[in-house]
């Protein structure tokens, strides 16, 4: 009799702690399904198509593609070509790259202009642009001005270096004749010293004894 009663206490005991972590299960199961809640997505702004040349809508570019300023530079292959590096700071690419370029918070937050202040913000941009196309043209411009202005300078400096360099040539060759026609001289005055002292003895023979 002990031994059953010892053996249905066990029994009890057992599916008591299968019931417990069956519940606990459960309730851990029931928190994690609370906390798994669906978060809501953030509204994004409206986005506006473009119409492009060929009639097709164009869709905006992502915001972080958009505004990114890192300079996009592109690794030398291995087989040695000397291919340009495309970074932002150069200008052909640069400008190849804003071509594409679409800010999605600026067409959102435009979207709701009336058209006249639409065309004013793009005349005022088309300003700007244009300003700084003229100030690069009166850059090259200032540039060139200078670039020609020192080449007339050098040309001026050759050209003295040229009568320089005649002038000095002309003093050798002077030097070179100045120094043959005294070397005649020399040899013209030993002449005649050996002409007196031939006619010195002459004299001293004639003398009479």
């Amino acid at each position: 009799m002990d031994d059953i009663h010892t053996d249905e206490l066990f029994g009890s005991m057992k599916k008591g702690k299968k019931k417990k972590r069956a519940s606990k299960k459960a309730c851990v199961e029931s928190e994690v399904a609370r906390t798994e809640v669906a978060i809501p997505e953030p509204e994004q702004p409206p986005m506006i198509y473009l119409v492009g040349d060929s009639g097709k809508p164009i869709p905006p570019r992502m915001h972080e593609e958009a505004t990114s300023l890192e300079p996009i530079l592109v690794a030398a292959t291995s087989s040695g070509s000397d291919s340009p590096i495309r970074s932002i700071l150069t200008p052909k690419f640069s400008l190849l790259k804003s071509k594409d370029a679409v800010f999605a918070e600026e067409v959102a937050r435009w979207a709701n202009f009336p058209v006249a202040q639409l065309g004013a913000r793009a005349a005022t941009h088309c300003m700007v642009v244009k300003s700084s196309i003229h100030d690069l043209a009166y850059q090259s411009e200032v540039n060139l001005k200078q670039v020609l202005k020192a080449e007339e300078s050098s040309r001026n400096a050759h050209a003295e270096l040229n009568l320089a360099r005649n002038e000095i040539n002309q003093l050798k060759i002077d030097t070179q004749a100045t120094k043959e026609l005294l070397t005649l001289l020399m040899s013209e005055k030993k002449e005649l010293e050996e002409r007196e002292t031939a006619l010195k003895r002459e004299l001293e023979d004639l003398e009479p004894v």
